[in-house]
């Protein structure tokens, strides 16, 4: 049985990758504000097509993570027990 608690990350994801295209659709909907608004209205049409498709395909996608290369050494800052003022 799954927890409500296994969707987080799915739906996060969802979340922002779709806030990302209504961003973008307002971006270009903004560029074609002279344009018939029959052009602007497949834009934002297409654009929630798209959020609904990728809400969908999102959980049956398999994950991709980004691989470092070995050279790239990320420095954690080591933590200060004392503040030191000057």
């Amino acid at each position: 049985m799954t927890t409500p608690f296994e969707f987080r990350p799915v739906l996060f994801a969802v979340f922002w990758k779709s806030g990302l295209e209504l961003g973008a659709a307002l971006c270009i909907s903004r560029m074609l504000r002279n344009r018939s608004a029959d052009l602007r209205r497949l834009v934002f049409s297409t654009t929630i097509v798209a959020m609904f498709v990728a809400a969908a395909a999102a959980p049956m996608l398999p994950r991709w993570t980004a691989v470092t290369p070995l050279w790239f050494h990320f420095q954690h800052p080591e933590p200060r027990l004392w503040p030191t003022h000057r």
